[in-house]
């Protein structure tokens, strides 16, 4: 294994410690420790890889996955603040304005902030429901086991770079031998278009792999864990994912009395872009629950 690929991969498992503990207090020494990273060397390691120092990427994280909490769910802000890793509701409330130019109480009393990335009117059920677009209006809920997972990482949304990532994904396949037609084929969300800007959404392009497959020193490996999920279908084009999710979120949710948790959603795709019609197109969300 080369060594860019050694340090990506221990900033990678620094990473999903942040994502998986997003309220914890992380101090630098005790990051370095779960990347083993010497300290000395972390800060600047980190921010080359992430274009952007690891303590502004996990304020950031925060204030978004409150910004989620806040406008799906009936957790109190207090709670939110606190599930945030904040200690005071006061401090959490600055923060918060000083990212989105607006209160959390501001948000909770008035959803007109949250703008949609379809100008979708989500008060119209027959628009989801279309020949070129739709999406499963009950839909299964489950006890998903943990699993293992080989992924490329990619930060952004444009069509180069995901597309690189999954011809590394690709040669991976063929290099062992897999059969592709049963293999998983997922994309794993971080972030939201309506709380963060294009260029700084992250996202993995990623296959489901057993345990005993040989490591590769263009992709990372990790284990997902076990959660109740929610798992809509989604028909149409990729670019009308958006519907689905405001759907999900603003329609379904509120009905269902379930509550989002902080795990990241998971797109799984069904079948292949390059052979089959965009509004032929699968792809089951999974959404993650308390």
């Amino acid at each position: 294994m080369t060594r860019n690929w050694d340090i990506e991969n221990r900033i990678q498992k620094v990473l999903t410690y942040v994502h998986y503990n997003i309220g914890e207090k992380h101090s630098l020494e005790k990051l370095a420790d779960i990347g083993s990273i010497s300290p000395y060397h972390f800060h600047r390691l980190v921010r080359k890889y992430m274009n952007e120092p690891l303590g502004a990427y996990i304020k950031r994280y925060r204030m978004e996955t409150a910004y989620r909490f806040i406008t799906t769910t009936n957790k109190s802000i207090t709670e939110i603040a606190y599930k945030m890793g904040y200690d005071t509701i006061s401090s959490f409330s600055k923060a918060f304005s000083l990212h989105f130019k607006f209160s959390p109480k501001d948000l909770r009393a008035n959803k007109d902030h949250l703008k949609s990335c379809t100008n979708f009117n989500i008060r119209n059920i027959g628009k989801y429901i279309s020949t070129s677009h739709s999406i499963s209006e009950t839909p299964i809920i489950t006890e998903q086991s943990e699993y293992q997972i080989a992924y490329r990482p990619v930060i952004g949304i444009g069509q180069g770079q995901m597309l690189k990532a999954w011809d590394k994904l690709q040669k991976f396949i063929k290099n062992n031998n897999m059969d592709e037609l049963y293999l998983d084929h997922l994309g794993i969300f971080y972030n939201s278009p309506h709380t963060t800007e294009l260029n700084k959404i992250r996202h993995e392009a990623c296959i489901r792999i057993e345990n005993d497959l040989p490591r590769d020193e263009n992709l990372f490996f990790r284990t997902i864990p076990q959660s109740k999920t929610a798992i809509f279908r989604h028909k149409g084009p990729y670019y009308n994912i958006c519907k689905s999710m405001e759907y999900i979120i603003h329609k379904w949710l509120p009905q269902s009395k379930e509550s989002l948790s902080e795990l990241p959603i998971t797109h799984k795709y069904i079948n292949n872009p390059e052979t089959t019609p965009s509004q032929d197109l699968l792809i089951d969300i999974h959404i993650p629950l308390e």
